[in-house]
């Protein structure tokens, strides 16, 4: 008889392997997801009333109307018009966490701004890589950092900063003119 032929018990073998692999790889996958979740608690969306004092350099009166983004975790702010909503953030594959803002009207689904908080700057410099090679730096400051808008990157106003131990991207899907206006409102926090 020869050895080389698969009998049904090697096949068996074979499934049992297969199984095994499949079964921890799923439960790396799960691991990693959970290490990467966010406390939610941390994530703090306030309107700031006109009686709190600004807490930008811009006038007061270019934003009055609009609402602060907090998000405590990685210690930023920034604010947005007033007729966008923050989405529940999901974390993707990449352990990149999403927070989508969309427009108030519950009928309309079209994303106004996202942004993408990275886990390591390797992967932040991956995706700014690619939007840098596709588009034309203007070179801007995000609070104390150095931070890089790009208007062209396919009709998707995009910037980039990095500071503090944060990695973050900003884009605005709508063509828009926010981002830069979001930017000079956008803070470290303690």
């Amino acid at each position: 008889m020869d050895n080389n032929i698969p009998t049904k018990g090697g096949k068996t073998k074979y499934w049992v392997i297969i199984i095994l692999a499949a079964t921890v790889a799923v439960a790396a996958v799960l691991y990693y997801e959970k290490q990467l979740s966010i406390d939610m608690t941390h994530i703090v969306m306030q309107q700031q009333t006109k009686t709190q004092p600004a807490t930008t350099t811009t006038p007061e009166g270019d934003f009055k109307d609009w609402k602060t983004y907090a998000d405590a975790k990685n210690k930023f702010q920034f604010k947005y018009p007033n007729q966008w909503v923050p989405e529940w953030p999901t974390i993707d594959k990449a352990g990149i966490i999403w927070v989508n803002f969309s427009l108030e009207d519950p009928a309309s689904t079209k994303n106004t701004l996202y942004l993408k908080i990275f886990p390591n700057q390797k992967l932040f410099t991956s995706e700014k890589n690619i939007i840098s090679s596709n588009a034309h730096l203007t070179p801007v400051v995000a609070d104390d950092s150095q931070a890089g808008y790009y208007s062209d990157f396919t009709d998707i106003p995009t910037a980039f900063i990095a500071g503090h131990n944060l990695f973050l991207e900003i884009g605005e899907p709508n063509n828009g003119d926010h981002v830069l206006k979001i930017l000079s409102t956008f803070k470290f926090t303690k």
